[in-house]
C-alpha cells in the first residue's frame, strides 16, 4: 500500500492486528489505533467479506429503491439483481461479489438526489476502499470489524 490510498478513520492490518488509521506523515509513518508509530510497509489492506458486511446490518437482497421501481412500473427483479444491502433511509449501499460470469459491483447513494455512485471491480475490494466510497456520497455509516 501507499500512504497517499489511505485515509484517517480507514481500516487496516497493521502488523497482524485489525486496526484504525489515526495519522498520517509525509514520509509514510502511520499511527494507527494499535500502534503510535508504523511504517507504510507492514500496513495491509483488509478484504471485504460477507462475514464483515453482516456484522455492519447488511442482508441480501434488493434496495429499497429497487423494490419501489419494481411495484411502480413493470421492471421485475431477479436473483441476479439480489446483493448485500445496507438500506437505512437516509443512503443506501449494494454490494454485488464478482462471480464467475460477472464482476463485481457497489452502487451507493445518498437518497438526497444528490450522489450516487456505480464502482465496478473484478478483483478483491477492501474494507478501506469502501470507506472512501461512502465518504465521497455522503453516507455517515461507521464500519465497523
Amino acid at each position: 500500500m501507499k500512504a497517499n490510498e489511505l485515509m484517517i478513520g480507514d481500516w487496516v492490518m497493521d502488523g497482524k492486528n485489525i486496526a484504525q488509521i489515526t495519522s498520517i506523515t509525509c514520509d509514510g509513518i502511520i499511527e494507527t489505533t494499535f500502534n503510535e508509530s508504523s511504517y507504510i510497509e507492514v500496513i495491509e489492506p483488509i478484504c471485504l467479506t460477507l462475514e464483515i458486511l453482516e456484522k455492519n446490518g447488511f442482508y441480501y437482497g434488493y434496495t429499497s429503491s429497487e423494490e419501489d421501481l419494481a411495484s411502480n412500473t413493470i421492471a421485475q427483479l431477479s436473483e441476479e439483481d439480489k446483493g448485500w444491502v445496507w438500506d437505512e433511509g437516509n443512503g443506501e449501499i449494494k454490494v454485488m461479489f464478482p462471480n464467475e460470469s460477472d464482476g463485481g459491483m457497489i452502487t451507493i447513494d445518498d437518497q438526497g438526489f444528490d450522489r450516487r455512485m456505480a464502482f465496478i471491480f473484478s478483483e478483491n475490494i477492501y474494507v478501506h476502499e469502501l470507506q472512501h466510497a461512502m465518504r465521497l456520497c455522503g453516507i455517515e455509516k461507521e464500519i465497523e470489524l
